[in-house]
């Protein structure tokens, strides 16, 4: 969403806010006012909610509050994976068939 809000924002600055990461190291842009564009654009707050989420499982977990965190790996890397190794199998097969 940063290109986007970027390229939006010299296209037509009047309606768009330009993205925090991009003011900083400008001159004459003040750290605070990067972050206080970061805060009204709600990127903060969803770095802290991040960031508090990843606290409390830590704390959970290493006060034995809970035994562990639930996976939550999706299925598709584990798919892709088999799938791959199903793949190389088959292959591996067909060229010691081809060889004999």
């Amino acid at each position: 969403h940063q290109v986007v809000r970027t390229a939006l924002f010299f296209k037509i600055p009047r309606f768009f806010d330009e993205h925090p990461f991009t003011m900083i190291g400008r001159r004459g842009v003040s750290l605070s006012d990067t972050y206080e564009r970061a805060v009204k654009l709600g990127i903060i707050g969803k770095h802290r909610a991040i960031n508090d989420k990843i606290r409390q499982e830590y704390f959970e977990n290493i006060t034995g509050m809970v035994s562990s965190t639930p996976n939550t790996t999706s299925w598709l890397p584990k798919l892709l994976f088999g799938t791959s190794l199903v793949a190389v199998g088959a292959a591996f097969a067909f060229q010691k068939m081809q060889m004999q």
